[in-house]
């Protein structure tokens, strides 16, 4: 293969890696999350929600305002 030729296939597989080429890939990112509230603390200052892959996230809710 020329080196043109392993230029291209580089770029190529670099767009694979980066999701860039892929429009499924482009509109997942883009798209918006879903977020369930799974715990709230007694005085309200913390919220943990799940996403719909199970991933969790901790949120001061003084944020929310």
């Amino acid at each position: 293969m020329s080196a043109a030729g392993e230029r291209e296939q580089d770029a190529r597989e670099a767009e694979v890696r980066n999701g860039a080429g892929a429009p499924a890939a482009q509109a997942e990112r883009r798209a918006v999350a879903t977020f369930r509230s799974i715990y709230t603390s007694r005085d309200g200052r913390l919220a943990v929600f799940e996403d719909e892959r199970g991933h969790l996230t901790s949120v001061r809710t003084a944020r929310f305002a």
